[in-house]
């Protein structure tokens, strides 16, 4: 178990839509924010990283803080397989998170871990932070983002068959679940070509064929 660690000064890395979507539910104001990681970087102790995912070369910068909490993006990547792109284990400690749009701004955040004596470290991010955090085991597409992207998978199998309309697969979900959105009204608002590309990254890490997109949702992220 790790012991008690101090978190500030803290850094919130991402692109703008997706630090005001965090913003809505952090009760703690980051002491940097932006696009890219702060130049001074060995004096921040908590750094997140929404985009880490997608711009993975960062992690050669911060794995050698031995001082530093990072917590980065890892939906389409494992932590582990993070790591192995480069080699050594880092120095810091490591936390996955998923920040895809629209679960951001939600009352609990999944938290990835891979050892589970991470877990009271997790505990400590969610007192620091004033956001409750669920500790699950890494793996490639976590457990929110596994379900619901299977069934905006399966919403436009329907449509492509034609068996029901978008608006009416969207009133059925959100009236049967209880759901904000219906599936195609999230796969909108995280972005149809995020949808494609990280249904293709759970079907890379299981061979399920159930996360293979369908036609219908792969010409409709082609033609946005």
């Amino acid at each position: 178990m790790y012991p008690l660690m101090k978190l500030t000064p803290f850094a919130l890395i991402g692109s703008p839509e997706r630090r005001a979507e965090a913003c809505n539910r952090l009760g703690v104001a980051p002491d940097f924010q932006g696009d890219l990681p702060p130049a001074e970087l060995n004096k921040y102790r908590l750094l997140i990283d929404l985009n880490l995912e997608d711009h993975t070369s960062r992690f050669d910068r911060y794995r050698n803080q031995p001082d530093l909490v990072l917590v980065g993006a890892a939906v389409k990547c494992s932590l582990i397989s993070l790591i192995e792109m480069h080699q050594e284990a880092p120095s810091c400690r490591v936390l996955g998170i998923n920040s895809l749009p629209g679960f951001l701004d939600r009352d609990r955040w999944e938290i990835s871990h891979i050892g589970e004596t991470e877990k009271n470290l997790i505990s400590q991010l969610a007192d620091f932070l004033g956001v409750a955090c669920e500790p699950i085991q890494d793996r490639v597409g976590m457990i929110a983002p596994r379900v619901l992207f299977l069934l905006m998978n399966e919403a436009f199998l329907l449509e492509q068959e034609g068996s029901a309309t978008r608006h009416d697969i969207d009133v059925a979900m959100k009236l049967g679940t209880n759901y904000p959105f219906g599936p195609f009204e999230w796969a909108e608002k995280i972005g149809l070509k995020e949808v494609v590309a990280t249904l293709e990254a759970m079907f890379a890490d299981t061979g399920d064929q159930r996360f293979v997109p369908v036609a219908g949702l792969r010409k409709a992220a082609f033609l946005r």
